[in-house]
């Protein structure tokens, strides 16, 4: 089942999570959101994973880093990556 990563909020947060997520496709959306394409939801769920482990060692201190356990869903700052089931 296709998968994507939606990422939305302030410009500068944005860009922080999506450099950190690994993804081979993406699109703009509006009001400078980016959505990025995988071939399955265990992909987007890596790459939300990934993002969070980069993120947490770049930021070991930062009150403003959250991920869910199930790793659908990643907050960073002013932004929100999202997974949704295509």
């Amino acid at each position: 089942m296709k998968a994507q990563i939606r990422i939305t909020g302030q410009i500068g947060s944005i860009n922080c999570i999506f450099n950190k997520i690994n993804c081979y496709d993406f699109k703009k959306g509006m009001f400078g959101a980016k959505i990025c394409l995988f071939d399955s939801v265990k992909e987007a769920r890596e790459a939300i994973r990934k993002a969070y482990i980069s993120l947490k060692s770049e930021y070991p201190i930062d009150p403003m880093l959250a991920k869910s356990k199930d790793n659908t869903f990643l907050d960073y700052d002013a932004a929100t990556a999202t997974l949704e089931k295509l």
